[in-house]
C-alpha cells in the first residue's frame, strides 16, 4: 500500500487510514507514533552537531543548555519557502534512542522524527520529513 500526497499533515492522515485499512483487512496494529524517551537517553551531542543541507533545506543542528541538548534550526529556501510559515524554525531534539530524536514546533501537538545515519562510512545523514539530507562537509 502506498500514499501519494503533497503538502499539510500527510503523515497523520497516512497514520490514520493506514491504521483503519491494516486493522480491517489484516488485523495488523500500528505502531504507536514516536515520542521523546521516558528515561534518560545517553547521547553523544559531537556525533549530530552540523549542517544538513540539500535544495531547498537546511537543519542546522547545535548543542545547547548544559553541552548536552540539541536542537535543531530549520530553514527552507528556494520555491519551498513560500510555503513556510516562518524563515527559521527552531526546536529543541529531544531524544528517543541512540541516533533517533522527535522535535515539533510550539503550534503542533504531534511529533516529527528526526534520524541520524551513516551509510557504510561514506557520509552522515539526517533523515526527516521522508527525505534523507547530507551533512555539509565544506
Amino acid at each position: 500500500m502506498c500514499l501519494l500526497t503533497n503538502g499539510g499533515r500527510a503523515g497523520r492522515l497516512f497514520d490514520d487510514l493506514f491504521a483503519e485499512i491494516l486493522d480491517a483487512l489484516w488485523d495488523v496494529a500500528m505502531p504507536p507514533p514516536p515520542e521523546p524517551a521516558a528515561g534518560p537517553v545517553p547521547v553523544d551531542p559531537a556525533r549530530y552537531v552540523g549542517r544538513y543541507e540539500r535544495y531547498g533545506y537546511r537543519a542546522d543542528v547545535t548543542v545547547i543548555g548544559s553541552g548536552e541538548d540539541l536542537q535543531v534550526a530549520i530553514t527552507r529556501s528556494g520555491a519551498l519557502a513560500a510555503f513556510a510559515p516562518e524563515a527559521v524554525q527552531t526546536m529543541p531534539l529531544l531524544p528517543v534512542s541512540e541516533g533517533v530524536f522527535v522535535a515539533r514546533p510550539d503550534t503542533e501537538s504531534e511529533w516529527d522524527s528526526y534520524t541520524f545515519y551513516s551509510l557504510d562510512g561514506q557520509g552522515r545523514y539526517l533523515h526527516a520529513g521522508g527525505r534523507a539530507t547530507p551533512l555539509r562537509t565544506d
